[in-house]
C-alpha cells in the first residue's frame, strides 16, 4: 500500500494518495500512533487537493487530533479555524449589517469601473450597443 501512495503522489493523483492513506489509518485503528500518522498525512493530502470539505470533515470527525490544523481557505491563504470558536448567527447578523449600509448605485458604479479596467471585459462591453442611463 505504501508503494501505490508513493506512486499516487508522485504522478499527480493526490486525491488517490489521500484516500489511501485515510484507509490505511482505518485499518490501524487499534494502533493509535500509527492511525494518526496516516490520518494526518490523508489530511494534508486532501488539503493539497483543495478537498477543503473533506478537511472540515475529518475535523468534525476527530476533534482530539486536528483542533489546532489549519485549512486552506482560498487556495493561497491560511487561516485558523476552530469549530467552537465559529458563530454562524454571527456571521449572518454581521453579513445583513455590513450589506444594509451599501447602497446600491455605488456598488454597481464600482464593480463596473473595476470590471471596466479588466482587458478581457473590456472588448465584450465595447461590442455592446450603448444605451442611455447606463451606468
Amino acid at each position: 500500500m505504501e508503494q501505490a501512495i508513493v506512486a499516487a503522489t508522485k504522478h499527480g493523483f493526490t486525491q488517490f494518495a489521500a484516500l489511501a492513506n485515510e484507509r490505511i489509518a482505518q485499518h490501524l485503528s487499534g494502533v493509535t500512533k500509527q492511525s494518526n500518522y496516516y490520518l494526518k498525512d490523508a489530511y494534508d493530502l486532501y488539503d493539497q487537493w483543495a478537498a477543503f470539505g473533506k478537511c472540515r470533515h475529518m475535523m468534525i470527525a476527530r476533534p482530539d487530533l486536528f483542533n489546532e490544523r489549519i485549512i486552506n481557505q482560498s487556495g493561497s491563504t491560511r487561516t485558523n479555524f476552530s469549530i467552537a470558536a465559529l458563530d454562524y448567527s454571527s456571521l449572518i447578523k454581521a453579513s445583513h449589517s455590513i450589506s444594509s449600509k451599501i447602497k446600491l448605485d455605488e456598488l454597481i458604479q464600482r464593480l463596473m469601473s473595476v470590471l471596466w479596467k479588466m482587458p478581457e471585459l473590456k472588448e465584450v462591453f465595447s461590442s455592446y450597443p450603448k444605451r442611455q442611463n447606463c451606468i
